[in-house]
């Protein structure tokens, strides 16, 4: 099972791909998800733990779904891998 550190620091770099590929600064992004800069580093590099608002506004501010935003991984694989999912993986 993924650590809570390592799942937040995948987070932060899915976060981070979804806003290189829209080119928006640190500056602009956090504008448009009413986050402060400092923060959205901070989610950014897995030293924050965001709220679920806070994922919601990103996702939007990205224009993606949340469920693009989390990892996907070890949970995934098992769901792959034909075995009977958890209905609470996501709360792992």
């Amino acid at each position: 099972m993924i650590t809570f550190d390592a799942y937040k620091t995948q987070l932060g770099l899915n976060i981070l791909r979804h806003r290189e590929r829209t080119g928006m600064s640190l500056r602009e992004f956090g504008l448009m998800a009413g986050i402060h800069p400092n923060q959205v580093t901070r989610i950014e590099h897995g030293r924050a733990n965001p709220s679920l608002q806070t994922l919601y506004r990103i996702a939007d501010a990205l224009g993606v779904d949340i469920c693009d935003l989390l990892p996907k991984g070890e949970h995934s694989a098992r769901r792959d891998s034909g075995q009977e999912p958890n209905p609470f993986h996501y709360f792992l």
